[in-house]
């Protein structure tokens, strides 16, 4: 039986990277398809830049909640860039930010401009993050996750740039500058209210966080799902996104045969579907599933955004630095097994739907078919980074020693590249196997 079992998985992987060759080559014979832009084109990334800081007074960077003035420079790739860097200098605020990952050595930041201005191409904007990604030492596991975001067409996704930073001319590593969660044109765009907006319209951005370390946070009323809500509500507004997501939450409660359509015709019916837009729902589930992030929908990082009037989505995603196998709890290490779907009351309920399984397979279909794509990219960004990376682990040697939460040491960066993407192919044949042979999910 196990050599049986054995001789299986070796025909699946097989005919599974035989499915990734055809579904790359699509019949063009009539001569009006065209390929898609490749993963590499989508999530292009130029060589990293230089990013100098200067606090006022040389004053370090101690505390999450303390901002301290200082000046930024915004170099190309190197430190000998012989453009006006007076043109490229301005004021901002710079404090500590993240959670577990500001207790590490090397430590990530928040930046906050004088006036909003655009960083490295991404959107003008005030606020900023620069992620240290100092658990993840192949330092692409954000990158891939954000990217994935842009292919499967989410409707935001932080923008990111990598960068080495110097802080009071001290050299600190590679870093990834990347947008900052927060509503705005640019960012989490939900609109504004409107003269004909009635109660019940309200548009918000939430997080589903663990910690409730915002103002305004609430529990909903059926799985004591902890809400923070981000920016500032008035409490009436805020009394109306709760009864949003209050509603929508009772919308998963379902008894067997809910979906038929003779009870969903009936007056008094709920349907998650009627408080949810699906599609932003089924990727944001199948992205977090495939990198098996252990955060999603159980801590933190989990948001939700509804515009003015509209469905809520899910997303932007964010923080997956020790996803994709680089944690060494819950056998996150392992990339076989169901993580997402069974932490999650939402999709427990929500794989009961016949089209929330459908969606679910259409859109893995689109994912599966680019994974060779996203190889490329991850090689293509490895290649991109490698004089940087080198500096980092000069400054920071820790390729050879253990990192919370690292399961493996793999010693090298190239290894740590290689170990990552043979995870995530092994990830991606097993979901494909299951979606394939399990009808009934």
């Amino acid at each position: 039986m196990k050599y049986f079992l054995i001789s299986l998985y070796s025909l699946i992987i097989f005919y599974g990277n035989a499915a990734y060759a055809q579904t790359l080559n699509p019949d063009k014979s009539d001569g009006l398809l065209s390929s898609p832009p490749s993963i590499k084109e989508i999530c292009a990334l130029p060589t990293p830049a230089i990013i100098e800081i200067h606090t006022k007074d040389k004053v370090p960077v101690q505390s999450k909640e303390v901002y301290i003035d200082a000046q930024i420079t915004i170099r190309g790739e190197t430190l000998s860039d012989n453009s006006d860097a007076s043109k490229n200098t301005f004021a901002t605020r710079i404090r500590g930010r993240g959670n577990s990952t500001w207790s590490m050595e090397k430590k990530p930041y928040r930046l906050n401009l004088d006036e909003a201005r655009p960083m490295l191409g991404l959107p003008a904007a005030r606020n900023w993050a620069l992620l240290a990604n100092y658990a993840d030492k192949t330092m692409l596991r954000n990158a891939i996750a954000l990217c994935l975001g842009r292919v499967m067409g989410m409707e935001w996704t932080p923008g990111f740039r990598f960068a080495e930073l110097y802080l009071n001319d001290e050299y600190q590593g590679l870093y990834q500058l990347t947008d900052h969660i927060e509503t705005g044109e640019h960012r989490v765009n939900i609109g504004a209210r409107k003269e004909s907006s009635v109660p019940g319209d309200i548009g918000f951005l939430m997080e589903i966080d663990t910690r409730l370390d915002e103002t305004q946070w609430f529990l909903g009323n059926i799985f004591g799902t902890p809400y923070t809500i981000k920016g500032n509500l008035s409490p009436e507004e805020a009394v109306e996104a709760a009864a949003f997501i209050n509603r929508m939450e009772l919308g998963f409660i379902k008894k067997k045969n809910a979906y038929s359509s003779d009870i969903q015709n009936h007056p008094n019916f709920i349907n998650y579907k009627d408080y949810i837009e699906l599609e932003s729902f089924v990727n944001f589930y199948l992205i977090n599933e495939f990198m098996k992030n252990v955060d999603a929908f159980r801590v933190a990082s989990t948001f939700v955004y509804r515009p003015w009037e509209e469905k809520l989505r899910f997303g932007p995603l964010w923080d997956f630095d020790i996803a994709a196998g680089n944690a060494d709890y819950y056998d996150m290490e392992d990339p076989h097994g169901w993580w997402t779907r069974e932490i999650s009351v939402y999709v427990q309920h929500a794989l009961s739907d016949p089209e929330f399984n459908d969606r679910i397979k259409d859109r893995w279909n689109v994912l599966y078919a680019r994974i060779p794509e996203l190889f490329d990219f991850i090689d293509s960004a490895a290649t991109g980074l490698d004089e940087a990376q080198k500096r980092n682990f000069e400054k920071w040697p820790i390729l050879d020693r253990f990192v919370w939460p690292n399961p493996e040491i793999h010693y090298t960066y190239d290894k740590e590249v290689a170990h990552l993407k043979n995870w995530l192919q092994k990830r991606a044949l097993w979901i494909h196997s299951e979606l394939s042979f399990n009808t009934t999910q």
